[in-house]
């Protein structure tokens, strides 16, 4: 299986800023990953380094120990597909999906055997002698695609190749790529900025912002525990909610920051004050958030209705998603998601009290967005 080692990559273009800063990974063997990011954030200029189409400023990145520059998309290690699919027009699919093999000067026979097998894989045999114009878009990009793969190349690298399909297209395309995944032994990285196709398709999530690794792992991990504001707020749809909130306690009313003789409560944004439980205010404590700011962030799907829950907040807005929706609160000009199983009974403009599952909870420092650790 593939070893790709990302050892220490920047890249710097001239009167820039950093575009990749120092980024450090390996994939050991075969993972498909979900490269996640805004727009500017290095993706596509991190899938440039791998392919060999450009050159780090600094640091090397290794397939099998050997330096991809010396791996370009045409020696067949590496495959690149591109939003744009790029087919030759005055050649037919059939020419198009052989053209990378006939460069390496395969044998007709060896050929014509790859050319049969890809487009089986991919649904393309009756279409082998179309020229590119008589095709769909989904059926060009499902021909870019096997002109990638038929070399069965070690490196699957592809730069947002669906974003210009509608939606039943691409979720066609996801199930496409999952399909060659599992057959070919190769290690896939999709880069793409949309969290809900990061999600469905990658078996890890890198996420990028200004050129940094922000969170690396598998999509339930950093779904679960992310490590920043930033990914919180990334990963999920809609997104987790964020709320400022600052650490009292109940017998400490001077606004002092001292040991707290009583209860101690997270006094949130206009909606109210949460209790801790002794074991979850122990972390603030012991690391001096009493009479301190931090974030609280919880799913829209964790926030449970309940007639005199300890926070409330006023109901503005429904947003119905087939049998259930979300219900979206507001306090101090701050919007909350709340999922609901069925479709919203509640007069909108009242104030609506709610519960939260401590559990369900997630810190994060106020000023730089990390996480904070709960035990």
């Amino acid at each position: 299986m593939p070893k790709l080692h990302l050892d220490h990559v920047s890249k710097r273009y001239r009167r820039r800023e950093s575009v990749l800063d120092d980024v450090d990974l390996i994939l050991d063997g075969k993972e498909f990953v979900g490269l996640l990011g805004p727009s500017d954030s290095g993706k596509s200029t991190l899938l440039r380094l791998i392919s060999g189409i450009e050159k780090a400023s600094s640091g090397t990145i290794y397939l099998d120990g050997i330096p991809v520059g010396k791996k370009t998309p045409a020696s067949g290690e590496v495959a690149v597909v591109f939003q744009n699919h790029a087919l030759y027009p005055r050649m037919t699919i059939r020419e198009n999906i052989a053209y990378s093999l006939k460069l390496h000067r395969r044998p007709v026979g060896e050929i014509q055997k790859e050319v049969e097998w890809a487009a089986d894989l991919l649904g393309l045999t009756e279409l082998l002698d179309q020229k590119p114009r008589m095709v769909s878009a989904e059926q060009r990009q499902v021909a870019a695609f096997a002109r990638a793969v038929v070399r069965k190349p070690k490196i699957v690298l592809l730069d947002e190749p669906f974003t210009n399909l509608e939606a039943g297209a691409r979720r066609r395309m996801w199930q496409m790529l999952q399909e060659v995944y599992r057959i070919l032994d190769a290690t896939f990285v999709y880069a793409t900025h949309d969290p809900a196709e990061a999600m469905a398709i990658g078996t890890k999530l890198m996420i990028l912002q200004e050129g940094r690794i922000r969170q690396w792992g598998s999509p339930q991990e950093i779904y679960a525990c992310p490590a920043n504001t930033f990914v919180a707020g990334l990963i999920g749809v809609p997104p987790m909610n964020f709320w400022r909130a600052k650490v009292a306690s109940g017998e400490n009313s001077a606004g002092r920051a001292s040991s707290p003789t009583g209860p101690v409560y997270l006094h949130i944004q206009g909606m109210g004050q949460y209790p801790l439980s002794q074991a979850g205010a122990e972390p603030l404590l012991k690391n001096g958030y009493l009479d301190q700011e931090i974030i609280i962030g919880v799913r829209p799907d964790q926030i449970i209705f309940q007639q005199g829950g300890p926070l409330s907040a006023v109901s503005c807005f429904y947003e119905m998603e087939g049998t259930s929706g979300y219900l979206y609160l507001e306090s101090q000009g701050i919007q909350t998601a709340v999922r609901i199983e069925q479709e919203c009974e509640l007069e909108l403009g009242k104030e609506i009290s709610f519960d939260l599952k401590e559990s369900d909870l997630h810190f994060f420092n106020a000023e730089s967005g990390e996480r904070m650790e709960r035990e």
